[in-house]
């Protein structure tokens, strides 16, 4: 009987090999939860421009460097400067703002005092959880409350799912970390954040604003 060539068992073994590889290959990795951008770090602002607003022209195009859509009168600010004066970010060097007074939060026609992001990764029917840290700005006396919700896009017909409605914010100047948890129904769900006024402390103007940071998802381990 013939010896087997060292060729040939050279050949044999990287068949085998590779045959054992496949089932890896063609494995899915596991998804991963995502939500880009979640300490608004980009655009970084840099010089005079203490914060960034869709209600300026010309920060429109920097805005979407940011991976959010903001609405009017939100957007992102400098740590300590502008909307977050007397606050240093949770994590980085800047913070997202939502600011606006009465009439604008009141209006239900225009995306006032509202900003949002699409959460990747996700697998339906799956829990996760959301955190993030929020603070009032520090010189303002009246009160605001933030509306926290997530949901399918507007195509599908969904009512979008409250996470936080209309809870006050009480901390002014210091952060305060708010988590909550919802069972995903798509692989890209909107999370939303929205201000609204509670009591103006200046009864003219009745300017309030909520800063939000450090926003983070993670997928809920089973039990």
């Amino acid at each position: 009987m013939k010896k087997k060539s060292p060729i040939l068992k050279v050949l044999a073994a990287a068949i085998l090999l590779s045959a054992a590889a496949i089932p890896f290959a063609l494995a899915e990795p596991p998804k991963r939860p995502q939500i880009v951008n979640g300490s608004f770090e980009e655009p970084a602002i840099q010089g005079e421009a203490a914060f960034l607003t869709p209600s300026v022209p010309q920060d429109v195009e920097r805005l979407k460097d940011a991976g959010w859509a903001f609405g009017f009168s939100t957007g992102i600010c400098r740590a300590q400067e502008g909307y977050a004066e007397r606050l240093t970010a949770s994590d980085g060097r800047q913070v997202a703002f939502l600011q606006g007074d009465q009439q604008m939060s009141s209006n239900p026609n225009e995306p006032w005092n509202i900003f949002g992001i699409d959460m990747t990764g996700l697998e339906p029917g799956q829990e996760y959880e959301v955190s993030w840290d929020q603070a009032g700005r520090a010189t303002d006396i009246g009160a605001s409350a933030l509306r926290v919700t997530v949901g399918l896009p507007a195509s599908s017909g969904q009512p979008a799912i409250p996470l936080v409605d209309r809870e006050p914010v009480t901390s002014k100047g210091a952060w305060e970390t708010v988590s909550r948890r919802f069972t995903a129904t798509g692989e890209v769900m909107r999370l939303n954040f929205n201000h609204f006024i509670v009591e103006p402390g200046n009864p003219h103007e009745g300017s309030e604003s909520t800063l939000i940071d450090n926003v983070k998802i993670k997928k809920v381990a089973n039990p």
